[in-house]
């Protein structure tokens, strides 16, 4: 007799000890217990340990990157390259 699925499946965590319908939801980085606090804004917490090191090097540190083209500075190497692509003194290729 063939088998029938029915696109539900119970996935069991060896994290909580209990159930969940996602395979992400019993992983212990789907959400922390034990929230990453800023030591420099009271009352602010991330899930992420990741969320808040881009708090941290965007509002508390002192590192820039400057962009070569116009010289605008930014916080975070992401934001620089954003940027790098609607600059509007970057050389066009084409």
């Amino acid at each position: 007799m063939p088998t029938q699925h029915t696109g539900t499946h119970v996935y069991s965590s060896t994290y909580s000890g209990g159930a969940a319908s996602s395979s992400q939801e019993t992983s212990p980085h789907a959400s922390s217990s034990t929230p990453h606090t800023c030591p420099n804004c009271p009352g602010v917490t991330f899930a992420r340990r990741h969320d808040l090191q881009r708090h941290i090097q965007s509002l508390h540190s002192d590192f820039q990157v400057r962009c070569h083209y116009c010289g605008k500075t930014y916080a975070r190497e992401d934001s620089l390259k954003r940027h790098s692509k609607s600059c509007p003194q970057a050389p066009r290729g084409g």
